[in-house]
């Protein structure tokens, strides 16, 4: 292991912990925010069930998985797709919808995510600087790296995010 893969990780493990705010408030886990993400804001409420695997850069099993759980929970429904009907589209619901919107809200715009990223940013760096630059230059290094080691997912988080 080297020393950048452990920091990675362990940068990996405390992101993951603010997501608990999400499973207990709203029963999202940050994957089923993303899928919300990607469905609901990215594509209008309804994506090709293969195209948002490719996004998330997940095994088809392990997708198929989570949305049936998310079915359950009333988030998204799934249903032949309107251009090829041999395939499926997720589509988010009402319910889908509120819950991400409530959570895009009440977690996200609070900005936490963002004060602690600027604060990063901010040390490394230790002079005044386009927080929104800066970001863009994190974004494109950890994108790098992923890719470097294979990584093909993309899900295109929107810069005005509220976080």
């Amino acid at each position: 292991m080297h020393f950048v893969s452990f920091a990675a990780k362990r940068a990996y493990y405390a992101t993951l912990r603010t997501g608990r705010i999400l499973s207990r408030h709203f029963e999202l886990t940050p994957a089923r925010f993303d899928i919300l993400l990607a469905v609901g804001r990215l594509h209008r409420g309804r994506l090709r069930q293969s195209r948002l695997r490719g996004m998330l850069g997940i095994a088809r099993s392990t997708l198929s998985t989570m949305l049936k759980r998310m079915e359950a929970m009333g988030l998204v429904k799934r249903e032949p797709s309107e251009v090829d009907g041999r395939t499926l589209d997720v589509v988010i619901t009402a319910e889908g919808t509120r819950r991400f919107r409530r959570a895009e809200r009440d977690v996200c715009g609070r900005g936490y995510l963002s004060n602690a990223y600027e604060a990063f940013i901010g040390r490394t760096r230790g002079i005044e600087h386009d927080f929104a630059i800066e970001v863009d230059e994190l974004w494109a290094r950890l994108r790098w790296l992923a890719e470097h080691f294979g990584d093909s997912a993309w899900l295109p988080y929107p810069t005005d995010l509220p976080d």
